[in-house]
């Protein structure tokens, strides 16, 4: 029995390139990210204001605690 060859169907496919965006389309997406690096900047220094406030509200916290070992343990 001879092999015989098998045709399978070949698919063509285009491939698309996509268009550069438009001028104001590519405006509008670097608006909208300096906008949100802009929103992502506040963000981040108020997290560091917050972390700092946190910060010195603990080692109040710790100082508060110790007084309060040193008044009952007398």
């Amino acid at each position: 029995m001879k092999n015989k060859k098998i045709n399978k169907p070949h698919h063509h496919h285009r491939i698309r390139r996509k268009q550069p965006p438009s001028q104001s389309h590519s405006r509008k997406r670097w608006w909208e990210n300096l906008k949100l690096y802009m929103k992502n900047m506040r963000i981040f220094k108020e997290n560091e204001k917050l972390r700092k406030q946190a910060h010195l509200l603990h080692q109040e916290n710790i100082a508060l605690a110790s007084e309060l070992n040193k008044r009952f343990s007398n």
